[in-house]
């Protein structure tokens, strides 16, 4: 399998750690992917359309001040797309479930 596409979600400067999440958050039958920062920064959650990679969808999944990173997931039921997060610390995990298509942008076929 060849490579598909490669880019930088949070710009070429970042260097930390990412998680990802891919699925139909938008509903229009396309995937988007979803990219969170996983430690040491706030926890921003960008959408990106595929193909393309224009940003669809952005915003926290926890306070901004947060600095313990998260972990993405999808999870699809009863025809919708999820996005799931979770709190990347030992001392308390925060699960939050989120109907991903209310986050994102109008255009985010």
């Amino acid at each position: 399998m060849g490579l598909l596409a490669s880019f930088f979600p949070f710009g070429p400067g970042y260097g930390g750690e990412v998680s990802v999440a891919a699925g139909d958050f938008a509903g229009t039958g396309r995937a988007q992917v979803a990219v969170g920062i996983a430690g040491g920064a706030a926890p921003h959650v960008l959408v990106f359309s595929v193909p393309g990679q224009s940003v669809v969808g952005s915003f926290y999944a926890y306070a901004p001040e947060f600095r313990g990173g998260l972990r993405l997931g999808s999870l699809t039921r009863d025809g919708r797309t999820e996005l799931l997060t979770a709190s990347n610390t030992a001392v308390v995990a925060d699960v939050r479930r989120f109907v991903a298509k209310a986050l994102l942008a109008d255009d985010a076929a």
